[in-house]
């Protein structure tokens, strides 16, 4: 190989890009060991009888269909100066026999949340429909549960209410526990998935309002449930950035081109 040919491998190799690891802005596995982030309070609108433990993920109601509980963090982190941030709930159990079985356990109305907010606050206007700022994944509430959805709110409106898989998983697939994952970009799209259910997500689209910026440098983790004699224990949640690509010298490249200054009659 001539000099010239070593001179342009050796240029080409001498920078590279690596991705730089992802930061865990938040994690929490009720009870289990360290934390990483602000704890987690309960968030409760008063209506009916419900509750919500903090120290074990455990989250009941019983009584009026519009009882809403659940757990968001009493403090945010910043997600701004990343690519993208996920946040991943996993749910070791669902309570319930069905998610609407007209006089028994159903998920009614706002539905079954889990994302992120903006809003610190443990009463109903901190609830994901409330607030003014929330992106996450909903289980519909309403007559009867159809679908996941995709929801996002700015500016305290509704903007996307987006289906994501079109049927309905089996309620035992709920009740052994299932993993929900929410990705936002900072190109302004998202992606969200899941595991352990018979009919899993796997969905990605563009934020219908606002932009990154509006919600990833307060992030507030947000999960609530509103219905009668249902419930669930979460099992964990992290909160993680999305890796930045970063530019770092190949010391062999370098290397390279320092010989082929040397070489003699060069």
């Amino acid at each position: 190989m001539n000099y010239r040919k070593l001179t342009a491998l050796a240029a080409s190799a001498l920078l590279f890009t690596v991705p730089a690891g992802a930061a865990t802005l938040l994690s929490n596995d009720f009870g289990g060991g360290a934390d990483i982030g602000p704890g987690f309070q309960q968030l409760y609108n008063g209506q009916g009888t419900a509750s919500a433990d903090p120290a074990t993920g455990t989250i009941t109601t019983t009584g009026v269909d519009n009882a809403a509980i659940g757990l968001n963090t009493s403090g945010t982190v910043d997600a701004s100066a990343a690519p993208g941030f996920t946040i991943e709930w996993v749910v070791s159990s669902f309570t319930g026999d069905s998610f609407n079985d007209g006089s028994g356990s159903r998920v009614r109305f706002n539905g079954w949340f889990f994302g992120v907010t903006t809003d610190t606050g443990s009463g109903g206007t901190s609830l994901w429909n409330n607030t003014g700022e929330a992106v996450g994944i909903l289980m519909d509430g309403g007559n009867s549960y159809t679908d996941w959805s995709f929801v996002q709110r700015t500016g305290g409106s509704l903007d996307s209410n987006t289906a994501l898989n079109g049927s309905q998983p089996t309620v035992a697939s709920f009740n052994d526990g299932f993993t929900v994952s929410l990705t936002i970009n900072d190109d302004n799209t998202w992606s969200a998935s899941s595991t352990g259910l018979s009919n899993n997500i796997s969905s990605s689209g563009s934020l219908a309002a606002g932009t990154y910026a509006t919600i990833a440098g307060s992030l507030v983790a947000n999960t609530t449930i509103q219905g009668t004699q249902v419930g669930y224990v979460i099992d964990s949640v992290t909160l993680t950035t999305i890796p930045e690509p970063t530019t770092a010298t190949l010391f062999g490249g370098l290397l390279v081109l320092t010989l082929l200054r040397r070489r003699p009659g060069a």
